[in-house]
C-alpha cells in the first residue's frame, strides 16, 4: 500500500530528525521522493530528493551522495529535463566511481545510455550500454545483464541493423528464462515480435 508507506516512511523522517539519525533522515526523504516522482508529482519529489542530497552530504558518504544525485536525475528524465538529467547523472557517475561500488558505476552508466537514447544519440548510449555490460559481465550481474543487451538491441534497431539488434534482444530473452525474470521475459519477447514485424517474419 503506497499510501501506508508513505505515512510509515513520514513517521519514520520524523523521529530520525528529532534524534539526529542522519541515515534515516536520508532515507525518509529518499522513499518519500520516489513515492512523489512514482504518482508524477516532480515538483515534491525533487524537494525530497534534494533535501536527501543535503543530508548525505554531511555524511561524506560517496554512494549515499551518488544516489542521491541519480534520484535527481531520474526525476529531471522523467520529467524530459535531459540536460539537467545528464548533468545529475554525470554527477552520481563521478561518486560512485569513488565508492568503487562497481554495481551502481554499471547501473548508472545505464542511466546514460537510456538518456541518450531518448535524444537519438545512438552512438553514444551504445557506448554507455557497453561499459554497463562490462562491469556486469564482471560482478557477474546477470539481472543487470539482461537489461543491458536489451536496451543494446534497441541501440541497433534504431540504426535499422535488425540482426544485430535481434542478436542482443535474444541474449536479453535468454538470461531473463534463465533466471524466470517474468517482467524482463515479457519485455523481450515484446521487443522480438516488433523485430520480427519490421523485417516481415510474420
Amino acid at each position: 500500500d503506497p499510501e501506508k508507506n508513505k505515512a510509515l516512511a513520514g513517521e519514520a523522517l520524523k523521529i530520525s530528525k528529532e534524534i539526529n539519525f542522519l541515515k534515516g533522515i536520508s532515507g525518509g526523504n529518499r522513499y518519500l521522493s520516489l513515492y512523489y516522482w512514482a504518482t508524477g508529482d516532480y515538483g515534491e519529489a525533487m524537494k525530497y530528493a534534494y533535501t536527501m542530497l543535503q543530508t548525505v552530504e554531511d555524511t561524506h558518504c560517496f554512494t549515499g551522495i551518488g544516489q542521491a544525485y541519480q534520484l535527481i536525475g531520474t526525476i529531471h528524465f522523467e520529467d524530459h529535463n535531459y540536460e539537467e538529467a545528464g548533468k545529475s547523472y554525470e554527477k552520481a557517475l563521478s561518486f560512485y566511481q569513488k565508492s568503487n561500488v562497481k554495481g551502481d558505476v554499471a547501473y548508472c552508466y545505464n542511466s546514460l545510455g537510456v538518456l541518450c537514447l531518448s535524444i537519438k544519440k545512438f552512438d553514444e548510449a551504445r557506448e554507455y550500454f557497453l561499459k554497463s555490460i562490462k562491469i556486469r559481465e564482471e560482478i557477474k550481474d546477470e539481472d543487470g545483464l539482461g537489461q543491458a543487451y536489451g536496451n543494446l538491441g534497441f541501440v541497433y534497431k534504431s540504426k535499422n541493423d535488425y540482426a544485430t539488434a535481434g542478436k542482443y534482444y535474444r541474449f536479453a530473452n535468454e538470461i531473463a528464462g534463465k533466471y524466470n525474470t517474468r517482467y524482463r521475459l515479457a519485455a523481450s519477447f515484446v521487443d522480438l515480435g516488433e523485430l520480427y514485424l519490421l523485417t516481415g517474419k510474420y
